[in-house]
């Protein structure tokens, strides 16, 4: 594409066209990003803290009972060690495995298979309890509650250390939540941001585009229309040349040309009217018809100037050898063109002044009253007339 203006326009609406893409594509991004932030946060994050919260507390209630387990024979402790380890548990952490399959971060994942495990040896521990202390006469048997307490120290150390890894896992998860929370955040800003600097890039190139167009293209449009307009009325002004290289330029220059070649068709044209049927002329181009018509009136009047001659050369001789002559009554100035064989005729020279009075003059006295009166009303009437008068 040649530069010029429709190569501004076309880049000024290109960078108008991209700033709004780049923008509206930037906005669905962080529309989906926060979309999905939501939902990993509802579904999956907040729901995930608050199971491992449970199963802290839990744990510290199964720990709790177990205790209770090996050392006194409470009948309602028993059953609720005993509901905890059937049903609470394993619903709890069943839910957890169905969340922490959709966590992102690979550590989180790590470290809740580790809290697992080591849920599973607790639990294994505390299992072998129930099943020592499976009444009240295990109790009066020694060995079996010192075996029972001895699981249960190491269950303890199991237990310690579980928390620790939960509260790791809990604290975690919260920091990685507002990490993911400011992100969002952030990512909002800098919408707002592009939003903002998209609107006022549209406002400023387009502001720039208007101002362009109105000062180097409605504005020179304007003038060549008026120009155009005037040729249409027959007034000719000359245009001049300009050194831009786009189409505005491109165009005046060509009306420019245009112009000057009517122009010079005009002064040729005068020349002609004048009779200077030599006159030179130079077409604008092999397909300049108005130039070609005028160069063959041109030849085609010199040939019938020059006829024309001929024929008044032939007038004039044969008006001599006829003895006879013709004048021209110039009826608003009153001045009169006569040939040269009535100037003869009369005996007056052709360079003295001729007028109506001077001609009545040389009419014979007897004639003259009769001559301006038939003069006057072939004026008046508008119609030929035909007097014989001697002079």
């Amino acid at each position: 594409m040649r530069a010029g203006i429709s190569g501004k326009l076309t880049a000024t609406y290109v960078i108008i066209v991209f700033a709004m893409i780049t923008s509206g594509l930037f906005c669905f991004y962080v529309l989906d990003r926060n979309q999905r932030a939501n939902r990993e946060m509802r579904y999956v994050t907040l729901p995930s803290i608050s199971h491992l919260e449970t199963l802290i507390v839990q744990n510290r209630e199964v720990k709790k009972l177990t205790n209770t387990r090996v050392y006194l024979s409470a009948t309602k402790d028993q059953e609720r060690l005993i509901l905890l380890m059937d049903s609470g548990n394993p619903v709890l952490r069943r839910k957890l495995a169905k969340e922490v399959g959709q966590w992102q971060d690979y550590t989180e994942k790590q470290l809740y298979n580790t809290i697992d495990s080591l849920n599973n040896c607790i639990y294994d521990s505390v299992r072998a309890i129930v099943n020592l202390i499976n009444g009240p006469e295990s109790y009066f048997n020694d060995a079996l509650v010192d075996q029972a307490a001895s699981i249960n120290t190491h269950a303890v150390t199991l237990f310690s250390r579980n928390e620790e890894l939960l509260v790791k896992l809990v604290v975690t998860k919260k920091l990685n939540l507002e990490v993911a929370q400011n992100s969002i955040v952030t990512l909002q800003r800098f919408l707002y941001f592009a939003i903002f600097t998209t609107i006022m890039l549209v406002v400023v190139v387009s502001f720039l585009s208007w101002r362009y167009s109105k000062v180097q293209v409605v504005g020179p449009l304007l003038r060549l229309e008026k120009i155009i307009q005037n040729m249409a009325f027959g007034v000719v002004d000359e245009v001049p040349t300009t050194k831009r290289q786009d189409e505005i330029g491109r165009m005046q220059n060509a009306i420019s040309h245009m112009i000057q070649g009517v122009l010079r068709k005009i002064e040729f044209a005068d020349k002609l009217g004048r009779g200077a049927y030599d006159a030179s002329f130079t077409l604008l181009s092999e397909k300049d018809e108005l130039g070609v018509a005028l160069a063959t009136m041109r030849d085609k009047l010199s040939k019938a100037n020059e006829e024309l001659k001929e024929h008044e050369r032939q007038l004039v001789v044969a008006q001599r050898m006829a003895k006879v002559g013709n004048y021209f009554l110039d009826i608003a100035t009153g001045k009169i063109r006569s040939s040269e064989t009535l100037d003869e005729i009369l005996g007056i020279s052709s360079e003295s002044e001729k007028t109506f009075e001077i001609w009545l003059k040389l009419i014979n006295s007897e004639f003259r009253e009769a001559f301006a009166i038939e003069t006057e009303r072939a004026q008046e009437r508008h119609e030929l007339s035909r007097i014989m008068f001697k002079i």
